[in-house]
Parts: C-alpha cells; sequence; structure tokens
C-alpha cells in the first residue's frame, strides 16, 4: 500500500481533479477549525443556552441534510437527538392550524340584523 501511494503522481492528474483535491483539503481544513472554534465558545458559555424558534429551524435543517450518521459526527452544540426533536416538533406546529383553532368548531356567525330578518320572517310566515 505504501508503494502505490510513493509511486502515485498527483502531477499526472487532470487539472480539475487537482483543484478538487486542493478544494477538498481546504474545506475539511475549515470544517476542522470550525469544531475547534465551537469547543472553545462551548468552553465558555457556563449554562445551557437557549434559541429561538427560528435558530431551532436553521440548525435542524442544516443538520438533517447532511444524514443522521454525519450528523453524530459533527453536531456538537446540541444532541443529534435533539436536532431531530427540534424538527418534528416545528413540522408538527407548521400543520397545527392554530387560525382555525382560534375560530372554533362550526360554521361563522351570520350577523346580528341578518338573524333577526331571518327570524321575524319565520315567525310572520307560520
Amino acid at each position: 500500500m505504501e508503494e502505490l501511494g510513493r509511486r502515485f503522481r498527483w502531477a499526472s492528474l487532470p487539472l480539475v481533479a487537482r483543484i478538487a483535491r486542493l478544494l477538498c483539503k481546504e474545506q475539511t481544513l475549515q470544517v476542522e477549525y470550525l469544531r475547534e472554534e465551537v469547543e472553545v465558545l462551548r468552553s465558555r458559555v457556563p449554562s445551557r443556552l437557549r434559541f429561538t424558534d427560528e435558530e431551532r429551524r436553521s440548525l435542524a435543517n442544516a443538520a438533517l441534510a447532511m444524514g443522521r450518521k454525519a450528523m453524530r459526527a459533527v453536531v456538537s452544540i446540541v444532541k443529534p437527538d435533539a436536532a431531530l426533536r427540534w424538527h418534528r416538533k416545528l413540522v408538527q406546529a407548521k400543520w397545527d392550524y392554530p387560525k382555525r383553532r382560534d375560530r372554533g368548531a362550526g360554521r361563522p356567525r351570520k350577523p346580528q340584523d341578518v338573524e333577526e330578518l331571518v327570524c321575524r320572517l319565520a315567525r310572520e310566515n307560520v
């Protein structure tokens, strides 16, 4: 295996492959730096972090986009299960229809004058 690594010449690869390799290495270094930065910031925050719904939504969406396996390796601010729970609650709240619940059940009431007119016509036609 070591012989293969010594004999392989990156210079013989096409230009696109060399650029892709450099970009991948650069992105890996950036991710490692950001992980270290998060750990340093977490050590300075004494208590539990509180997130807004919008922050929870963006963190949950980003965590779900990378998949469960990668999420368990990468997510460090919250537990991966918490991100999944946030996502479930936010999706559930999206389909909750709170405006419909506030209106009450049944058909909306008619204006008072229309109701009085209908009642008067019913009494007169008996």
